[in-house]
């Protein structure tokens, strides 16, 4: 080959190189993704017309119903042990919810806690004869729960936590219907059209849009005037 034709094909050969290298150049890079974060960044959801925080976050404990059911049955099979376990399941959960409110509401969880402890040393020794007993005591329990969740409601809507809100209205109108059912009462229809209202506007917090704040403040106190007011019902069951 000829010193002009390998100059021709080198030259050639260079010149593909290089537009190569400018297409490269020039493709589109796809952008990096942000990390995600759960639970520490806040997003920015309407209510009617204003602009507020939401926080995810939801640190209140389970509602104990599984085993106060639980202990229920086990005393009913004679089972002491497992009934007295499962009480003291119950007042645990109970005294580390008190820990978290304050005034009234912590001395209610305080008291229900104690009570649990006390049958579950009578079930355990033996000196407690009424499955009705346990009854009464779930139904105190699930009512000072239920006065818990609405405080803690107030507490994250004053925050501006919207969906930890939502929850704990939710978890409100949970306990209190267990509070009914273990008390052997029945809704009235006032309340019920409340707790329907309640647990709409509890999706919407958890949702963080959909409804206005004004209303939203009306529904919550609604619902804790029926919870007080079931609790005033129920106080002669407890003193008995």
């Amino acid at each position: 080959m000829s010193c002009k034709k390998i100059t021709l094909f080198a030259t050639l050969v260079i010149s593909m190189i290089a537009i190569a290298a400018v297409a490269q150049s020039q493709e589109p890079t796809e952008p990096a993704m942000p990390a995600q974060t759960y639970g520490s960044e806040a997003d920015d959801s309407e209510v009617g017309e204003e602009s507020v925080v939401v926080e995810e976050t939801w640190t209140i404990s389970e509602n104990p119903q599984s085993h106060m059911t639980e202990s229920r049955a086990n005393f009913v099979k004679k089972d002491t042990e497992g009934t007295a376990r499962e009480l003291r399941s119950v007042a645990e959960i109970i005294r580390k919810d008190s820990e978290d409110a304050t005034g009234t509401t912590k001395e209610m969880l305080e008291d229900s806690a104690s009570e649990l402890e006390r049958l579950a040393s009578d079930v355990a020794a033996g000196t407690m004869e009424s499955v009705e007993t346990l009854d009464h005591a779930f139904a105190d329990a699930q009512q000072a729960l239920a006065t818990y969740y609405h405080y803690a409601t107030n507490r994250a809507i004053g925050s501006n936590k919207l969906r930890e809100a939502g929850h704990a209205l939710s978890a409100t109108v949970k306990a209190f219907e267990y509070a009914v059912e273990w008390s052997g009462h029945t809704l009235e229809t006032g309340a019920k059209l409340t707790i329907d209202s309640a647990l709409l506007l509890s999706g919407k917090l958890i949702q963080g849009t959909g409804f206005v704040a004004k209303e939203a403040g009306k529904i919550v106190a609604d619902l804790g005037s029926e919870v007080e007011k079931f609790g005033k019902m129920i106080e002669p069951i407890s003193q008995d």
